[in-house]
């Protein structure tokens, strides 16, 4: 993802949670992805690529399942 880029909290709150509901811990998500429940308070703003890079590697690395993605994409609305 390019330095510049961005994307919604809301996206990121949510395959949280699905990790969540898979197996995965949370906190251990957040943790190896330098992130605080604080920075996915708000649905509406905006996260920095390399941290939703960071997030996404952390998720994938805990629950390396390579249907991930697809289970995640099936869930939302």
């Amino acid at each position: 993802m390019p330095a510049s880029s961005t994307a919604l909290v809301g996206l990121t709150s949510f395959a949280l949670r699905e990790a969540e509901r898979l197996g995965a811990d949370p906190a251990k998500v957040l943790k190896r992805a330098h992130l605080a429940r604080s920075d996915l308070r708000d649905p509406d703003e905006r996260i920095q690529g390399r941290k939703v890079s960071r997030f996404w590697r952390a998720i994938f690395d805990i629950l390396p399942d390579p249907d991930l993605g697809i289970r995640l994409a099936r869930r939302l609305d």
